[in-house]
């Protein structure tokens, strides 16, 4: 019997853009489609950017870029992988505290989309002689009124009286 080699493999996409621990299976055709022996073997390049299972199933690891190849005998094709992290697209705080002068509060805020990367708040203070912040935790310094913000985008007004520290109504504009 005669045996027929593969002469070409031909992916679906050349190129894909995946999510941290995004799974994508590789769509591959052969040729030609009688070929004795249809096995194709899947590597990966950098096996901390994604790994490769035998049946080319890829999983993302870490964002950066690497290569999937897909070979039988001296056929390759290769797939280039760019591996993405997933942004915080808003973040949510209440709107309203109330609070005594000199103690503290945690601000727990919602963070979304929820698998998003890299989840750290940079909180900062408007005026720190009438209130600080430090992890979301904000304290009550001295009578007047301050800004908490968070990642530059979020902001909640904090008013200080001389009893109470009370948090004013919160911007929801949603992170660019």
């Amino acid at each position: 019997s005669t045996i027929t080699s593969i002469t070409s493999i031909t992916l679906t996409n050349s190129s894909i853009r995946m999510n941290i621990n995004q799974q994508y299976k590789i769509v591959y055709t052969i040729s030609p489609q009688n070929a004795t022996n249809k096995t194709v073997s899947f590597s990966i390049a950098n096996a901390n950017i994604a790994s490769i299972t035998s049946s080319g199933i890829i999983t993302a690891i870490s964002t950066g870029t690497t290569i999937a190849t897909v070979s039988s005998g001296t056929i390759i094709v290769q797939l280039q992988i760019t591996v993405i992290s997933i942004n915080v697209t808003r973040i949510t705080l209440p709107s309203a505290v109330n609070l005594r002068v000199g103690s503290s509060i945690s601000l727990n805020p919602v963070i979304y989309p929820s698998n998003a990367t890299n989840k750290n708040i940079i909180w900062t203070t408007n005026n720190a002689n009438i209130a600080t912040v430090l992890n979301g935790f904000i304290r009550g310094i001295s009578k007047g009124s301050a800004t908490i913000i968070a990642n530059e985008t979020k902001s909640i007004l904090i008013t200080i009286n001389k009893l109470n520290v009370i948090c004013g109504p919160l911007h929801t504009n949603d992170i660019k």
